[in-house]
C-alpha cells in the first residue's frame, strides 16, 4: 500500500472521492490518531419529491460538487417535476479518532472553522471514537410545488448565487479546518 496521498488519489480516480477531497483528507489523515472513514466536500442538489428529506419519497434529479449555473437549473426545471427542491449541503466528514483529548481538539478546531454541528457519534469495538464533522452551512428551497414553479427568474438568480456562495464558503472552512488538523499535537 502506498502513502495516504497515493491511496486518496487512486480513490479519487475511481470515483470514491469528491473533487479536491484528497488534498483535505491527506492533511486530516496526517496525524496518526485520526483516520477518515467517509467524506463529502459539499454539494448542490436538485431533489424531486414532496419533501426532500424523505428517503423513500425523494429522488436526486441533479447533483454537483461544483457551483451550479442557471442553465443547469433550467434544464432540470424543463423536465416538468411536480415538486423540486434546491438543496445545498456543506462538507461532512466521519473520522475514527484515538483518544478523548484528540477528539476534543478536533471538535474545537471544527467549531472554530464553522463546523458547529459536529460531535462524537459512536465508539467502535476497539474503543476509538467516531467523530462527525458537519458544516452548519446549508440551504433548502422549493422551486416547484404541486406542479407550479414558485420561484421567478430574478429570485432564481439570487438563489443560485446564494447556493454557490454557501458551497464556496463552506469549502474555505473545510480547507482551514484541514490545515489546523494536520498540526494538532494531541493527535500524533
Amino acid at each position: 500500500m502506498g502513502s495516504i496521498e497515493e491511496v486518496l488519489l487512486e480513490e479519487r480516480l475511481i470515483g470514491y472521492l469528491d473533487p479536491g477531497a484528497e488534498i483535505v483528507l491527506a492533511r486530516i489523515n496526517r496525524p496518526s490518531k485520526i483516520v477518515s472513514t467517509s467524506s463529502c466536500t459539499g454539494r448542490i442538489t436538485l431533489i424531486e419529491g414532496e419533501a426532500h428529506w424523505l428517503r423513500n419519497g425523494a429522488r436526486v434529479a441533479y447533483k454537483t460538487h461544483h457551483p451550479i449555473s442557471r442553465s443547469e437549473v433550467e434544464r432540470v426545471l424543463r423536465r416538468g417535476f411536480t415538486n423540486l427542491w434546491l438543496k445545498v449541503t456543506g462538507p461532512i466528514l466521519h473520522l475514527r479518532v484515538e483518544g478523548w483529548q484528540c477528539a476534543k481538539s478536533l471538535l474545537e478546531a471544527a467549531r472554530r472553522n464553522g463546523f458547529k454541528h459536529s460531535g462524537v457519534i459512536s465508539i467502535t469495538e476497539d474503543s476509538r471514537l467516531v467523530v462527525e464533522i458537519m458544516s452548519s452551512q446549508s440551504m433548502s428551497v422549493p422551486l416547484v410545488m404541486e406542479g407550479a414553479r414558485i420561484i421567478g427568474d430574478d429570485a432564481l438568480d439570487m438563489l443560485i448565487e446564494k447556493a454557490n456562495t454557501i458551497l464556496v464558503e463552506s469549502r474555505i472552512g473545510l480547507d482551514a479546518f484541514s490545515r489546523e488538523v494536520e498540526e494538532l499535537v494531541e493527535c500524533f
